[in-house]
């Protein structure tokens, strides 16, 4: 079994895009959870989720920030999210999402 929680452990950010491996899925909604610190660094302009037996997709830092920002509780550093590429959201939020082949 896949543990529910996937840890952002890599602080790595490539070109301005950080990637993550989403394994854990139910009904086509992905679930991982990421911390605020990485989406607030300078270098930080995308996401790459790559949904393991699914498409990759490309989401805007600014979305992502906005996302996280809205569901983060006061005092914690870790947001769960539910990433939903079908309808383009994330935490039931539109963002704006490209696949990648």
């Amino acid at each position: 079994m896949v543990s529910f929680w996937h840890r952002m452990a890599e602080h790595e950010i490539g070109d301005g895009t950080w990637t993550c491996r989403v394994t854990w899925h139910k009904d086509g909604v992905w679930r991982i959870v990421i911390f605020k610190p990485s989406v607030n660094d300078s270098r930080f302009r995308r996401a790459r989720f790559v949904l393991v037996d699914g498409p990759t997709i490309l989401v805007p830092g600014e979305d992502l920030r906005r996302v996280v920002e809205q569901r983060l509780r006061p005092g914690k550093s870790a947001c769960p999210l539910s990433i939903d590429p079908v309808a383009s959201t994330i935490n039931k939020q539109k963002v704006q999402v490209s696949f990648e082949n």
